[in-house]
């Protein structure tokens, strides 16, 4: 069996799930991972505008490029804040069919309990309480189980909120191969990690990058049974230590990897080359997971602002500096970042701002382009237009115990 990412994040290219038919006609499943830990806040702020949205729009032009071109089933948490509107939206332009998955809000579980141990910061320790009247949203991060009974269903799409990224992978083995040991599962846990962040695997921000030869492709794992599997891909670079440095992206503990569906142990681990572009994985360990999910909330954190000047000619780098100073002390933010960066004769000046006072970051705004007269000859570069005031959300990881979160299909 082949399974394919084809997405790391909400942004990345949406022809990559073409571009993967193309080269790998025979892929049976195609994953996308599209939720970062903040991309609910931007949803939500969608669904707030409309209720009709909360979802990740790109998902619906992607199943449009793949329509009549391939019969392998996509899995996808693109429905982010909103499973069945994302559902609705595709059931127009696919006659495929699609089940979402919901279930994972559970915002209003921790309005509820704000005093709760569970829903202190993982982080600080700083109990809920603290940003309580600023929390935007909050999902447990779920596990594989929903989207196995979906495909036992018959869906040929799914479309669920947050679940756990290397769940997406994990899903479709347990559905095709039944695993259900802790070790099977281990493994297809670990197979989702490595490929959940697409080109990271092939190439992407490898500490060699400077010697790919070509544009890093995106993932493919070959898997036939519960003991190892094959890295793979069409374009790229794949070797030990390309694999190496992904198994270790975002890892804590090496022994105590937790998912909502197995406790993944590393230290048994093999990585052999099998042929070019091809890394076999096997020797991971599993456990019993925790009884608890890992829940991603946010909230309204405050404002932040920035704003750009070039100066032209000697002494470029005083001036910056001059010009910053006056800025930050007509406002006195609490929290900024000055960036100079000074080359032949041209100085770049910018300065990002954050404050809980939206009336301020609005003056500061405000105050870069009189410069443009007022500055040190050679000033310019206010070319743009005064930049936006943006709201800022916090994250708060937290946890909630499993038997509160109940999934769905629709």
């Amino acid at each position: 069996m082949k399974i394919a990412n084809a997405s790391a994040f909400w942004g990345d290219d949406n022809l990559a799930a073409l571009e993967i038919v193309e080269n790998v006609p025979d892929v049976d499943f195609i994953t996308f991972d599209y939720l970062a830990e903040l991309t609910l806040s931007i949803l939500a702020i969608q669904k707030e505008k409309d209720s009709n949205l909360g979802y990740a729009h790109d998902f619906i032009e992607v199943v449009k490029s793949l329509e009549g071109k391939t019969k392998a089933k996509l899995i996808a948490n693109a429905g982010g804040l909103n499973p069945l509107g994302l559902k609705k939206a595709l059931e127009k332009i696919t006659r495929r069919k699609v089940v979402a998955i919901s279930g994972d809000e559970v915002l209003d579980q921790l309005k509820q309990s704000p005093n709760d141990s569970l829903f202190q910061n993982l982080e600080t320790h700083q109990p809920l309480s603290a940003i309580l009247k600023d929390l935007k949203t909050a999902n447990a991060y779920i596990g594989a189980d929903p989207i196995v009974k979906a495909l036992q269903e018959g869906a040929e799409i799914v479309v669920t909120g947050r679940v756990a990224d290397p769940s997406l992978t994990l899903a479709p083995l347990i559905y095709k191969f039944g695993f259900k040991d802790w070790n099977a599962l281990a493994l297809g846990t670990l197979a989702g990690h490595l490929i959940e962040c697409g080109c990271q695997v092939t190439g992407g921000l490898y500490s060699g990058w400077d010697n790919l030869k070509e544009k890093p492709g995106y993932p493919i794992i070959e898997i036939s049974n519960d003991k190892s599997f094959i890295v793979t891909s069409y374009r790229g670079l794949i070797n030990p230590e390309v694999v190496k440095e992904q198994i270790l992206y975002e890892m804590g503990d090496p022994e105590k990897y937790f998912s909502p569906d197995v406790t993944l142990s590393l230290k048994n681990l093999k990585i052999e080359e099998k042929g070019p572009n091809r890394v076999e994985v096997s020797g991971a360990l599993g456990s019993a997971p925790t009884k608890t999910y890992k829940v991603s909330a946010t909230y309204e954190a405050g404002f932040k602002a920035e704003g750009s000047l070039l100066f032209i000619g000697i002494n470029g780098k005083a001036r910056a500096n001059k010009v910053a100073d006056r800025l930050i002390e007509s406002i006195k933010p609490q929290r900024h970042e000055i960036d100079i960066i000074n080359e032949n004769n041209k100085t770049f000046l910018r300065i990002a701002a954050f404050d809980p006072n939206e009336a301020k970051l609005k003056k500061f705004v405000r105050a870069f382009a009189p410069f443009v007269t007022s500055g040190p000859p050679g000033t310019t570069g206010y070319t743009g237009g005064r930049s936006p005031v943006r709201p800022v959300y916090g994250y708060w990881p937290c946890l909630i115990e499993k038997e509160k979160v109940c999934a769905s299909l629709n």
